[in-house]
């Protein structure tokens, strides 16, 4: 289900508490890992 378990890591929380840097913050990990895997 849709339901954590307790004590589960949730880090943008969910529902109607849903964190608003939810969408900048998976922009800026798949930004970094763009530039981080072109120059390996």
């Amino acid at each position: 289900g849709l339901t954590p378990r307790a004590g589960a890591f949730v880090p943008f929380g969910g529902g109607s508490r849903l964190c608003p840097g939810n969408e900048l913050a998976k922009l800026e990990i798949s930004v970094f890992l763009h530039y981080f895997l072109r120059g390996y």
